[in-house]
């Protein structure tokens, strides 16, 4: 027996070799599985998104100047009697048209609808509807119109093609609204037959299109305006819920092909930074004009003194969002409209507003073919031109919501749209 020590200087691996390899533990092993899981669900459900996220949306980094950006909804040229012309994107006639004005400083989205009837200038092609503008001159005569009207300059274009908004609806669901009143029509050219009944519906992609295109009431053109502000804040509100959020790869997908843009990745980039960080309020502006007839053809003939005055207060400089003096509201006129409350509750919100010194003030009764009225439960006090009179008649009121909106009466400086919420408040309730 060789007692001598072993000399481990012979065989300096030896050790190294053979000594076992500690493994993750398990919990660490389950959590990495997770993540990686997690990880792949997440691209999977982006995956749908990914060609127009990658396209067009840059870093969400908010703005620190003021940007206009126009947005047009498009409509199918026709190539015989009702027939849609083969067309990889529309260039008929703009339905829908209006201004999105970022604003940082006030933290305010202002959205300036300017009705397709419009009278413009249009260079070479005379007097003609800004409805005109895209299939005369394409995108740039439709941004030029829009620029001079408003003597604002804009940064670029949005272009959706109508068409798609039945494939959005759907990818998210389905949106809510108030229907005003019956809307019964036929729409031959647009293949649409439009049967929705007074009250609430969640409405399908087909019918949100029938909810959008419908025009034969009272007010034509502006009732249609009208709708289609009030449907943008029913989608708003819809993609404020969380079950439309699992969707939002879908609908981003099936918008994709109904977009063409001008705009770079950066303004994008700016708009999701400013909605997603800074939480604005949203104003919408309707263009101060009225109806008139030009060789036997119906317009909509701007105001432009009232469009240099609106301009200026909400595009051109950062309003100033606080209450108007009532010493400084005896001339305005003050409309009550009842959509939801009752005539006694109406009479009562006009007696408490002429005993604050506000002479013109008037109530209208019924209100079933407004198309303004979103809400039949909600009291909103809307103003475009005179918020800070809004402002001072929710105070003095007690109750309902202001609010930066061309929906009210015409003629109006303010409109108050009667909810039944103001039963718990006034007499006659």
């Amino acid at each position: 027996m060789n007692d001598t020590p072993h000399d481990h200087s012979e065989h300096p691996t030896s050790q190294a070799l053979t000594r076992p390899r500690k493994r993750p533990s398990r919990p660490l092993s389950i959590a990495l599985g997770l993540a990686a899981a997690l990880l792949l669900a997440f691209l999977v459900w982006l995956a749908p998104a990914l060609p127009l996220l990658t396209h067009l949306v840059g870093w969400p980094i908010p703005p620190s100047q003021p940007f206009n950006i126009l947005v047009a909804g498009t409509t199918p040229v026709y190539s015989g009697y009702h027939q849609r012309a083969a067309q990889s994107f529309p260039t008929g006639p703009t339905d829908t048209l209006f201004v999105v004005h970022v604003d940082p400083r006030a933290r305010l989205l202002t959205i300036f609808s300017v009705p397709r009837d419009t009278e413009v200038q249009l260079g070479s092609y005379g007097i003609q509807k800004i409805n005109a503008a895209y299939p005369d001159g394409g995108p740039s005569l439709m941004v030029q119109a829009v620029s001079s009207l408003l003597g604002i300059p804009i940064r670029g274009y949005l272009l959706v093609d109508l068409s798609g908004v039945r494939s959005v609806v759907r990818a998210m669901g389905g949106v809510t609204v108030y229907v005003p009143a019956p809307m019964h029509y036929t729409d031959k050219a647009g293949h649409l037959n439009i049967q929705l009944s007074q009250g609430w519906h969640h409405l399908g992609g087909r019918q949100a299109e029938e909810f959008l295109r419908f025009r034969h009431d009272s007010l034509g053109d502006i009732g249609r305006v009208m709708r289609a502000e009030n449907f943008l804040s029913a989608v708003e509100a819809q993609l404020r819920h969380p079950a439309t959020w699992l969707r939002l790869p879908q609908v981003l997908r099936a918008a994709a092909p109904h977009i063409r843009t001008d705009l770079g990745r950066s303004t994008f980039g700016a708009l999701l930074g400013f909605l997603a960080f800074r939480h604005p309020m949203r104003a919408t502006l309707l263009e101060p004009g009225s109806y008139c007839s030009l060789g036997g053809a119906s317009y909509w003939c701007p105001d432009q003194v009232a469009i240099e005055q609106l301009v200026g207060r909400y595009l051109l400089r950062s309003p100033k969002l606080q209450p108007t003096p009532i010493s400084q509201m005896a001339q305005d006129v003050i409309d009550v409209v009842n959509d939801g409350a009752s005539a006694a509750a109406a009479q009562a919100v006009a007696d408490r507003l002429i005993a604050l010194g506000l002479s013109n003030v008037y109530v209208f009764s019924n209100s079933s073919a407004d198309p303004a009225n979103t809400s039949p439960t909600t009291t909103r006090i809307v103003s475009d031109g005179h918020y800070g009179a809004a402002l001072t008649i929710q105070k003095a009121l007690g109750f309902g919501k202001a609010q930066i909106a061309g929906t009210g009466i015409l003629g109006s400086d303010v409109t108050i749209h009667l909810g039944s919420d103001a039963l718990a408040h006034l007499p006659g309730g």
